[in-house]
């Protein structure tokens, strides 16, 4: 799957590229992730807040904010390992304002 997304970049370069995960929302790289960290952190997410989720900062306070009612504290740390075989930058690069999809 990351040779697609390669190939991609390589014919249709981003003009000003913001930070992103990689993710292309075509394959189910951003389902299982979803479900990687509702698994990891016995938390559940609707279709609609799932859908409203547009950063890595949106992705972990929501998730912090679920884990809450599992008296549970979450580390970005943490978070980030499970992110870890999803996405395509190295995990030093991510921050809160890191985006899941290309914009191609």
């Amino acid at each position: 799957m990351h040779l697609l997304h390669d190939l991609r970049r390589w014919f249709f370069p981003q003009k000003n590229p913001r930070p992103n995960l990689g993710l292309w929302s075509g394959d189910l790289d951003d389902v299982e992730m979803l479900q990687g960290v509702e698994q990891t952190f016995q938390v559940q997410f609707s279709n609609k807040e799932a859908e409203a989720i547009k950063s890595v900062g949106d992705f972990y306070d929501a998730t912090v904010e679920k884990s809450k009612q599992n008296d549970r504290e979450l580390t970005w740390d943490e978070f980030l390992k499970v992110l870890a075989p999803y996405v395509t930058m190295p995990l030093t690069q991510i921050n809160r304002e890191t985006e899941f999809f290309d914009d191609i």
